[in-house]
């Protein structure tokens, strides 16, 4: 986790410096002062904008990391249920489990098939009479 945020906060501050870097050589007269005839509402607007694409940007870094993440607890689930199974069930117990439970499935559908058949005998609806 340390090594993503570190990589993701390296990789924003040199985009910060190469943008920065790109608009200082193609202008020689870029001047960072605020010009004196520019109105409140401008300045609030051009606030605002910046604040929005940081929260954007933001919100995209948070994203990615909880996908990350998620991924990373995933695995870390996974590899702890396998090894609960392996240390406290044996294979074989599994195995046994599984056979029984399928048997017991086939048994029980048997007994539902022979339900509707008795069913079915028992119903006096004839399709001729319709």
């Amino acid at each position: 986790m340390e090594g993503y945020i570190k990589f993701c906060r390296r990789l924003t501050l040199v985009g910060l410096g190469v943008a920065v870097g790109i608009i200082a050589a193609s202008e020689p007269n870029v001047s960072f002062v605020v010009s004196t005839n520019m109105k409140y509402t401008d300045l609030v607007a051009v606030i605002l904008t910046a604040l929005g694409v940081i929260l954007a940007a933001l919100a995209a870094v948070i994203g990615l990391l909880a996908y990350i993440n998620w991924q990373r607890f995933e695995n870390n689930v996974q590899i702890k249920v396998e090894e609960y199974l392996n240390n406290f069930v044996k294979p074989t117990e599994r195995y046994e489990a599984i056979r029984d439970l399928i048997e017991d499935h086939k048994e029980k559908t048997r007994r539902l098939l022979e339900a509707e058949k008795e069913i079915e005998n028992l119903s006096k609806f004839d399709e001729n009479q319709i």
